[in-house]
């Protein structure tokens, strides 16, 4: 049975293990989801870090916690999972291409469960635009946002495909980074005119 295929009812799909290993090219000792599921639009997963994990050998000795680094690498993970269940079909590999409004609430330490929580804000074949929430039970660990481009696929095996896919990656940046812009133009705008109205 598939990823996809593992519906347990109520419209949730889930995915772990080897399924998990079907829809993200990463391997351990960089692979940090154990468990994903989708229900609808949204996205949750799960990460028990354990003492044996290579960092916290030496962040820090004496006093062992999960790289933030590795926190946004995991939340990334989960929703590159996340957004394959939900139907998305990848062009090429997904790689990490912006991270914004990243804020780290308390540390993540050896046995505890980590809990997350992602929604798209924008998912394509090429592009991926989500953010999310990490928790240790009910405490908020961390909070980001994060934009993934297609890296690379077969057809990126030639020069010319390279530059075809490097321009389509620059130009749904672009496309992103337009729409962003537009929306806080218009959050601005609107608070500007609620103020003049105010008397």
């Amino acid at each position: 049975m598939s990823a996809t295929d593992n519906v347990m009812g109520s419209g949730v799909i889930a995915a772990r293990g080897s399924e998990i290993e079907e829809l993200l090219p990463h391997r351990p000792p960089f692979l940090f989801v154990d468990y994903v599921e989708v229900e609808g639009a949204a996205i949750r997963g799960e990460r028990r870090f354990t003492a044996s994990d290579f960092f916290f050998a030496g962040h820090f000795p004496g006093f062992p916690v999960v790289p933030g680094v590795i926190l946004i690498e995991t939340l990334a993970q989960c929703g590159g999972v996340g957004v394959k269940l939900q139907g998305v079909k990848a062009a090429g590999t997904f790689l990490l291409a912006k991270v914004k409004e990243a804020r780290f609430r308390r540390p993540v330490r050896p046995g505890e469960l980590f809990i997350m929580e992602v929604e798209n804000i924008r998912a394509s074949s090429s592009i991926v635009h989500q953010r999310g929430r990490g928790f240790v039970e009910s405490e908020l660990a961390i909070e980001a946002e994060w934009l993934c481009i297609v890296g690379a696929s077969a057809a990126a095996a030639t020069p010319e495909g390279r530059q075809a896919e490097r321009a389509a990656a620059l130009s749904e940046i672009g496309g992103e980074m337009a729409r962003a812009g537009a929306s806080r133009g218009a959050s601005r705008g609107a608070a500007h005119s609620n103020k003049e109205s105010t008397p």
